[in-house]
C-alpha cells in the first residue's frame, strides 16, 4: 500500500481588529460632544442632565431591592409596581389612610389591614408608630407614609435645629409634653430649616 502523506487544510488568517488608541477615541468624542453643546443652551442641558442622573439613581437603588426571582418580570412589570420599588430605599410605604390625614402628621397602625391612623399622645393605643404622613389624603384613600432619615417640608414656623415632638392634639411643636398617667411622649424629628423637618421619630415614653 503506497505512503499517502496526511494532507492538512492550511490554517485561516483570523483578522483581528486594529486595536484603538483610547485618547485618540476619547478625544474625537470630547469634540463631538464640544460641537454639540455648543449648539445648546447650557442651563437647559444642565437642568435635563440632572433630571436623568437622578431618575437613574432612583432606579438603581430601586431595582437593588426588586426580588431576583422577578427580574423576568421586568420588562413587562406595571408602572405603579417599578415606582413603588424604586422609592422603598428613599423611606417611604404605602398604607390605607383610616382618617384624613394632613402632610406632615405623625400616624400610628390601625388595627385593620395595612391602614394607619392619626397619632395623639393621650392614647396609649397610639404607640404603634408607623411614621409621617408624606402627602394629604381622605379617608380611604391610599398614602405614603415618610420613615425615619427622610425629610418633610410644607412647615411654618420650624426653628432650624429644633426638636420636634407629639403634641396631646396630633400635631408637632416644640415643646416636649410633661407625660400625665397614661399618655406618652414622642420625638417627631429635628427642623432643618423653617419649613423642612427631618423625621427622627424615637421610640414613645409611656407614663404608667
Amino acid at each position: 500500500m503506497p505512503f499517502q502523506k496526511d494532507l492538512q487544510k492550511p490554517e485561516e488568517s483570523v483578522r483581528r481588529p486594529a486595536i484603538l488608541d483610547d485618547t485618540v477615541l476619547l478625544s474625537e468624542l470630547d469634540n463631538d460632544l464640544r460641537e454639540i453643546l455648543a449648539e445648546i443652551d447650557p442651563t437647559t442641558i444642565a437642568d435635563s442632565l440632572n433630571a436623568v442622573v437622578s431618575q437613574i439613581r432612583q432606579i438603581l437603588y430601586g431595582l437593588r431591592n426588586f426580588p431576583t426571582d422577578r427580574w423576568s418580570d421586568l420588562p413587562s412589570i406595571g408602572l405603579v409596581d417599578l415606582i413603588e420599588v424604586i422609592e422603598k430605599p428613599w423611606g417611604l410605604s404605602k398604607w390605607v389612610a383610616g382618617d384624613t390625614i394632613e402632610k406632615g402628621q405623625i400616624v400610628y397602625a390601625g388595627p385593620e389591614d395595612n391602614t394607619v391612623h392619626l397619632a395623639s399622645s393621650i392614647d396609649l393605643l397610639h404607640t404603634n408608630i408607623v411614621g409621617m404622613a408624606f402627602e394629604s389624603k381622605a379617608d380611604g384613600e391610599d398614602i405614603k407614609i415618610a420613615h425615619n432619615g427622610r425629610t418633610i417640608d410644607g412647615f411654618t414656623g420650624l426653628v432650624p435645629g429644633q426638636h420636634y415632638f407629639l403634641q396631646y392634639d396630633g400635631t408637632i411643636g416644640s415643646v416636649n409634653p410633661t407625660p400625665a398617667r397614661g399618655t406618652f411622649t414622642l420625638r417627631a424629628g429635628i427642623a432643618k430649616t423653617n419649613s423642612t423637618l427631618l423625621i427622627n421619630i424615637g421610640e414613645p415614653r409611656v407614663r404608667p
